[in-house]
């Protein structure tokens, strides 16, 4: 039996890699206090360090646009795979040649993955395991993290261009 109500835990373990990551950075502003001067050097470099998985952390969290969409994303070597109820396929990270990201007349979130050799792979945005997207596409060369979190909130029918491949190939 749980004390706390379902959708107040749903939050929390959203958040909770930044929650953790906050009480990592209380320790360290904990440890800077101290008199020792080794202690401090240490609180230090343990906030610095806190501070930037917070930030990435949170953008984790404000990349992810739902849940429950149909199918299942994977991550594998550089390589991501979408399995749906009606159609998949997979695409290479190196292969990629623009990534966009749309909205289906119903309000649900489409990647589309270009490459340079099939036709874009359609990957919904709520989709299970979509989460890993993330991490795969902050590995695209000259991706801007920021843009990216704001395209997911971003409410427009059309197609967004979030990366391109710097040189020109599409």
């Amino acid at each position: 039996m749980s004390f706390i109500r379902p959708e107040i835990q749903e939050e929390i373990t959203k958040w909770r890699e930044v929650i953790a990551m906050m009480l990592l950075l209380g320790f360290g502003a904990w440890l800077f206090l101290r008199q020792s001067l080794f202690l401090q050097g240490v609180g230090l470099a343990i906030m610095l360090v806190a501070t930037g998985l917070t930030l990435i952390a949170a953008r984790r969290v404000m990349f992810r646009t739902g849940k429950g969409g149909p199918g299942v994303v994977q991550l594998d070597e550089g390589r991501i795979s979408y399995f749906g109820p009606f159609y998949g396929g997979s695409v290479s990270l190196d292969s990629l040649t623009r990534l966009e990201l749309g909205q289906t007349a119903d309000g649900k979130k489409m990647w589309y993955l270009h490459n340079t050799t099939d036709a874009a792979l359609v990957v919904p945005a709520a989709a299970k395991g979509a989460d890993v997207l993330y991490d795969a596409f902050i590995a695209l060369p000259g991706l801007d993290p920021d843009h990216l979190v704001r395209a997911t909130h971003h409410d427009s029918m059309e197609q967004i261009v979030v990366w391109q491949r710097p040189g020109g190939l599409t």
